[in-house]
């Protein structure tokens, strides 16, 4: 049970964010008509039951051959993914959103993909995209890979003040 681990349904968020943060994934994918992919990725199947038990999604087990820093080969082992889709994804966002740091700005875009797409088929249920609606897509997925790829997160560091001495007389 979840609230055996966690107190709280924030302090599940909390963590949460943390972990998405570090191994998760949003991504959209220009091979599959611009489709939005969020997952997480870890070797500790404890971690994906807890997001799975919370969030949902789809589960994969993979074996990951792993390599150092100097391009070494270290091992192999079975790695567990969770893909969220549709509303699942659309909620773990949502929950996510408030709390997360390196994510925060893939997520916005996500769940503004989200909500656009959404509109965009209620005006049309049912048929083929329209030139604005890929235009969109396509600028969406560039802004994703931008954010992805390219932006660093920027932390402020401030100089510690230096210690003073003490000057006897």
């Amino acid at each position: 049970k979840l609230t055996d681990i966690f107190p709280t349904d924030e302090a599940l968020k909390r963590w949460a964010a943390g972990l998405f943060d570090g191994e998760g994934s949003i991504t959209i994918q220009p091979r599959s008509r611009y489709g939005l992919y969020t997952s997480i990725v870890n070797s500790a199947q404890v971690i994906i039951d807890i997001f799975e038990a919370r969030w949902k999604g789809s589960r994969n087990t993979f074996m990951h051959a792993g390599t150092s820093k100097t391009g070494g080969y270290i091992a192999q082992r079975d790695v567990e993914q969770l893909t969220f889709t549709r509303k699942d994804r659309e909620i773990l966002l949502q929950d996510l959103y408030p709390f997360l740091v390196a994510k925060k700005k893939q997520a916005a875009l996500a769940l503004e993909y989200i909500e656009t797409v959404r509109e965009l088929r209620k005006m049309r249920p049912g048929q083929r995209m329209t030139a604005p609606e890929l235009a969109f897509r396509k600028n969406a997925c560039e802004e994703m890979k931008a954010l992805n790829h390219g932006e660093r997160l920027q932390v402020e560091v401030k100089p510690k003040p230096k210690p003073r001495t003490l000057q006897l007389l």
